[in-house]
């Protein structure tokens, strides 16, 4: 949406995480998938173990679940760090794509700028008509209408070569979040 002052107007979020719990969730991450990875290899052995007869089934049922009660609490925490580490790469990209985005239509505000100046011709305000009977207002106003939406088949054309090279832009701009949030 643009404001009254020709610039774009972007609802400012804010971030939610901050640089430094991000970091520190990361750690944390790290150490728990390490730790999950353990506690896995305990729980296999566990089962190993009653396979060859080593421990009893009383016994295995109590060991087990222990060690699987700790497995558990790790995945939910693990969880939990990595909606934080997502969120704040998510809310890293939103900023970049919106600075991306507002540089890029500032660049075609003031291209638009620049031709509407070259050619003489200002912003047109759109108002509403108010119809009559009379024919010969009708008669022109289907000339009008001809010769208007020539003029708007011309500008859609190049509105829309200008639409193809934003959406490329912007389509070339999420590809490079995609690879970024590829981390994750």
């Amino acid at each position: 949406m643009q404001s009254e002052k020709g610039g774009y107007v972007f609802e400012e979020l804010g971030y939610t995480i901050s640089e430094e719990e991000s970091e520190q969730a990361e750690k944390e991450l790290k150490l728990l998938v390490f730790e999950k990875n353990l506690l896995e290899e305990i729980l296999s052995g566990i089962q190993d173990a009653e396979s060859s007869g080593s421990i009893d089934p009383a016994d295995k049922e109590k060991i087990y679940k222990k060690y699987e009660d700790q497995l558990r609490s790790i995945e939910e925490r693990i969880s939990r760090y990595r909606l934080i580490v997502k969120l704040r790469k998510l809310e890293l990209g939103r900023m970049k794509l919106l600075s991306m985005l507002k540089d890029r239509l500032e660049r075609i505000d003031k291209e638009i700028k620049e031709l509407r100046s070259a050619l003489g011709k200002q912003r047109r305000e759109v108002k509403p008509k108010i119809e009559t009977a009379d024919s010969k207002q009708i008669r022109s106003r289907t000339v009008e209408a001809r010769e208007a939406k020539q003029v708007e088949t011309i500008e859609q054309m190049e509105e829309k070569d200008e639409l193809q090279k934003l959406q490329e832009d912007i389509m070339a701009t999420l590809e490079k979040l995609e690879q970024l949030d590829l981390g994750l």
